[in-house]
């Protein structure tokens, strides 16, 4: 299970280059959401993992906007074409941020701070990929 980065891949991410970037971010949800790492964050009554995401999804649009950045795709997994058969990503997005600097300031905001036990609450497994786009001259 993946939840946060790793001391030895936000190192890594400090050394990319500068500029706009991507990030991808594979998430598998809770059947119900999980507050045994934070119960005090809990809800009066068991909401499911889908149902946390969705709110989450719901408040992110306006806070990335205030980063200049912006989520361009966002979908529900749909199985598994290549890959281990039981694997499954319940939702897929794509935010795009106009820099590092705006990745890690967004990350170590108060509103992000205050939503993690939630956050740690919805994903049973994540995946966020840095990407850096090709174009036709860097391919």
């Amino acid at each position: 299970m993946y939840l946060v980065p790793t001391q030895e891949s936000m190192r890594a991410m400090m050394d990319r280059p500068p500029g706009p970037f991507s990030m991808l971010n594979l998430y598998r949800l809770h059947e119900v959401a999980d507050y045994s790492a934070n119960p005090e964050f809990a809800p009066p009554n068991p909401i499911s993992g889908r149902d946390l995401f969705d709110r989450y999804a719901a408040s992110m649009d306006s806070l990335l906007a205030s980063f200049d950045a912006k989520r361009v795709f966002l979908a529900e997994g749909a199985g598994c074409l290549i890959g281990p058969p039981d694997e499954r990503w319940d939702v897929v997005q794509i935010v795009r941020y106009p820099s590092l600097s705006a990745f890690l300031s967004l990350t170590s905001s108060d509103e992000m701070l205050a939503d993690m036990p939630h956050r740690l609450a919805m994903f049973e497994d994540s995946r966020v990929i840095p990407l850096i786009e090709r174009t036709s001259e860097s391919a």
